[in-house]
């Protein structure tokens, strides 16, 4: 049987790679042009706070020619447009669903990031975002939030996540058990999962 109530993503490990540039490269793009390349700080403040490109444009006071930002509003279309569910991600979502399993996204996102639920075959019984937060993972809110969102306790959900720090290590560290995701097939450890598909097994 499997041992937990509920299982927790970043949106990332379930989508395929988007080949388009991002629209907040652009965006970084165009300012590095304008003579104001952003810091490391500024790269990081929509992913801290819900601002949209407008928003971002407005406080980086840059002027934009008309053909400039229809050009990034393009941008942002074509990648969201480029947005799709792996086939691993899309199986193990199937088989939560038929098991009666809650399921949840965290991720360290931005606005335009978290728009890109809607390539998933199913929306999550509970999502948190960096950008509503106001903080990054591994912050232990950003789990503790999720938790809440799921109604389950810490060692109730199981967190399945490619990036050590912010999606093993932090959930670990409140008692959540977490397994890595390496699609790479390098890792060789039980705490490793080398596809999402490869959970279904589990759940019989």
């Amino acid at each position: 049987m499997f041992p937990w109530k509920a299982v927790a993503f970043d949106i990332a490990d379930l989508l395929a790679p988007v080949q388009q540039q991002h629209p907040l490269d652009a965006f970084w793009n165009h300012c590095s042009a304008a003579g104001a390349p952003p810091s490391a700080s500024t790269r990081r403040r929509p992913l801290t706070a819900p601002l949209n490109l407008a928003a971002l444009a407005e406080q980086q006071a840059l002027t934009w020619a008309p053909e400039q930002w229809q050009q990034l509003q393009q941008c942002s279309a074509e990648w969201l447009a480029a947005g799709a569910c792996r086939g691993d991600a899309a199986q193990l979502l199937a088989a939560l669903q038929q098991a009666d399993i809650r399921w949840g996204l965290c991720s360290n996102a931005s606005v335009l990031d978290s728009a890109l639920v809607d390539c998933l075959p199913q929306q999550p019984d509970a999502m948190v975002w960096s950008f509503a937060e106001g903080v990054l993972k591994p912050a232990p809110q950003m789990y503790q939030q999720l938790c809440r969102r799921l109604d389950v306790a810490e060692h109730e959900l199981l967190w399945l996540g490619s990036r050590w720090k912010e999606d093993v290590e932090g959930p670990r560290r409140l008692g959540i058990r977490s397994l890595q995701l390496d699609r790479s097939g390098k890792l060789r450890s039980d705490d490793a999962l080398h596809s999402l598909a490869e959970l279904i097994k589990r759940l019989g």
